[in-house]
């Protein structure tokens, strides 16, 4: 039973402000905070400046009495009050699993989180690693390495800015992911760098038509095992191609916004998904999407966003619903406050054990 509501307001990692929200309940306080992306889907959960927001909670708040049921009186309100409502209240009723997933970390950033290269997020995955722990160290080892590489400053996820074009920048990560027995990925978020018909890279433009092959051909020569978003938000059929001509695992983020009729409309296009909660405004409509995944052996991913705040949530989350993956990023006290938080779980989980990739 939620006996009291605290609404405030936190710097997320950029120094936006972001809405927080307490729940006071008979078993303890709980808390949950609103992140926000650089580059957002078309398709998110639509939200309103934070005093407006706030303005539309405080008319409906006298009616959210239990934390099991606060979803479906709060799943109206915009995404960035309805999102820490959320889950504060979740956090008030969690189930843990003993099952965790490989942390896949942001190591070399480009596109609209800033830096030369327009693919938005290169990733690695410690999948060699047999504890949390080692999958954590394993990730800030190659993240440091990739520093000492590339000689430049950080964006603002953390990961290092590349000076160097997309091919170049791929090469020197697959050689220090090779040496820890690391897999890579790309979140090439096609949609920001859609120009007039044509996806551009540092190297210059491609037809829409030329971007199958491309993106092929990089899975192949750099043995990727993940890549995300290769076409824009509406190219389901891209998807699709790409996704039946490789092993890969092809994930959309701005093509379905963790949206369950979204998904419906991929499930053939794409074999991941990315779960970002703020995307579709309530835990259960995340949960939903993650059920309605896995009935189609589609893999979820639990995701950060760029301007995150210190809510470990998604540890807890991906933890929780036994996800495979989790984006978390590596660098950057908000960062490393998920990672943190999933070896504290593992130390107090019995028999924990790393999922399968």
């Amino acid at each position: 039973m939620i006996k009291r509501i605290v609404i405030d307001q936190i710097l997320d990692s950029r120094k936006n402000r972001q809405i927080r929200a307490i729940l006071y309940t008979n078993t303890g306080k709980y808390w949950g905070s609103a992140p926000a992306g650089a580059s957002t889907g078309k398709y998110e959960a639509k939200v309103k400046s934070n005093s407006v927001a706030i303005k539309e909670f405080n008319k409906i708040k006298d009616k959210i009495k239990d934390e099991k049921q606060i979803d479906k009186i709060i799943s109206k309100l915009p995404a960035n009050i309805s999102t820490p409502l959320s889950i504060a209240a979740w956090k008030a009723n969690v189930k843990y699993s003993n099952i965790f997933p490989y942390p896949l970390g942001n190591v070399i950033g480009g596109g609209a989180h800033g830096g030369f290269t327009k693919i938005q997020e290169f990733l690695v995955c410690p999948v060699k690693a047999k504890t949390m722990k080692e999958a954590v160290e394993m990730n800030k080892k190659i993240h440091k390495e990739i520093g000492q590489a590339l000689h430049s400053g950080k964006n603002d996820e953390g990961a290092w800015k590349s000076k160097h074009d997309e091919f170049i920048t791929l090469d020197i990560l697959s050689k220090v992911a090779n040496d820890y027995g690391a897999r890579i990925g790309l979140d090439i978020a096609a949609t920001e760098i859609l120009k007039k018909g044509k996806y551009c890279y540092s190297f210059g433009c491609i037809h829409k038509n030329e971007q199958i092959d491309f993106v092929r051909d990089l899975i192949q020569t750099y043995k990727l095992f993940y890549v995300e978003d290769p076409f824009e938000e509406n190219d389901f059929s891209s998807f699709k191609e790409l996704k039946n001509k490789t092993n890969c695992l092809i994930v959309g983020d701005d093509l379905t916004t963790t949206n369950p009729q979204r998904l419906m409309k991929a499930k053939s296009s794409i074999n991941g998904i990315i779960i970002k909660v703020n995307q579709i405004g309530t835990v259960s409509k995340a949960l939903e999407t993650i059920t309605l995944a896995r009935k189609n052996k589609i893999t979820p991913i639990i995701s950060h966003r760029s301007g995150e705040t210190m809510d470990s949530f998604i540890a807890d989350f991906a933890v929780s619903t036994k996800a495979p993956l989790i984006k978390c990023g590596i660098y950057g006290k908000e960062r490393e406050a998920k990672t943190k938080r999933l070896t504290e779980l593992w130390k107090k989980t019995k028999n924990p054990r790393m999922n399968r990739v």
